[in-house]
């Protein structure tokens, strides 16, 4: 019984802490802890609507800070009976020789695509897919730091140069 007891207070200890980690995250709208956070302010405006986080991860994996987030929209858009999402994922690498590499890797497997277009004045290398229909992609590095944020299922109420937009501001911040 005393186990079954210590196991509920500290299975409520661990909820308490991740609904208080999620509040300070999630609700928090400025990047001043943590500038290569995605804001929910950010996210709407590339969704062109309210929306709210469904993942919020910090970790480091092999050497790479990594920073993931998805925001989805609140409700389904009836004009294109899809209700979107933003994908961010920031990444920050021990050397520049990493990040290149990896974001090598990102351009050549996509370089063919239609609907690609090199990107000037996004950090040191940058790039914008789409299909001009279900995605908007953006993939950029600036020194030993990446970012990617990809809109998934275009709605009437996401644009494209807001998402460029925003991930000017995203990258002049990190």
């Amino acid at each position: 019984m005393k186990t079954l007891l210590c196991l509920l207070l500290l299975l409520s200890c661990r909820l308490n802490t991740d609904i208080l980690l999620n509040e300070i995250v999630i609700g928090d709208n400025s990047t001043d802890a943590k500038p290569y956070v995605l804001t929910a302010q950010e996210a709407q405006q590339i969704l062109g609507e309210p929306g709210h986080i469904i993942e919020n991860s910090d970790s480091l994996k092999t050497g790479v800070h990594e920073y993931k987030s998805t925001y989805l929209a609140n409700a389904l858009d009836v004009s294109t009976n899809k209700t979107g999402n933003v994908y961010y994922i920031y990444e920050d690498y021990k050397s520049e020789t990493a990040a290149k590499k990896t974001y090598e890797g990102f351009w050549t497997s996509n370089k063919r695509s239609q609907g690609i277009e090199p990107l000037t004045q996004f950090g040191d290398e940058a790039f914008y897919h789409s299909d001009g229909r279900n995605f908007y992609l953006i993939i950029a590095r600036k020194g030993n730091k990446m970012i990617r944020l990809k809109v998934n299922k275009v709605t009437s109420k996401t644009s494209a140069e807001v998402l460029k937009r925003v991930a000017k501001e995203v990258l002049g911040r990190v």
